[in-house]
């Protein structure tokens, strides 16, 4: 991975990216997402409405974190086949400048 697809994405997780050296929790946020959804599951959750409305809350930031990840990851495995592909001399610059544009385009949303 280059410098520049290293900024792009780390700045795109933020400070806390494990994947490229600091601490974004993907595991973490599965595990919160498991527990969220057994307290979601057990009895009486729903006779607090407040209690329900913040774990509910809680797993929505959960599941549009891990959501995210997924993407810039894919986005950025393209973008790396790409470029092994025309460093084998593959005709594919094209293709490389579209999913980095695209990779480029996630981080800034």
């Amino acid at each position: 991975m280059t410098y520049k697809t290293w900024r792009i994405v780390s700045r795109a997780c933020g400070p806390r990216s494990a994947i490229f050296g600091g601490s974004f929790d993907v595991e973490g946020n599965q595990r919160a997402l498991a527990e969220l959804d057994s307290r979601l599951s057990e009895p009486g959750i729903w006779d607090d409405a407040e209690r329900a409305k913040s774990t509910q809350q809680q797993r929505g930031k959960a599941v549009a974190a891990l959501d995210s990840a997924q993407r810039l990851l894919a986005l950025l495995e393209e973008a790396e086949t790409f470029l092994d592909l025309a460093k084998e001399g593959e005709q594919v610059g094209a293709d490389l400048v579209r999913a980095v544009i695209s990779l480029e385009e996630q981080t800034e949303a």
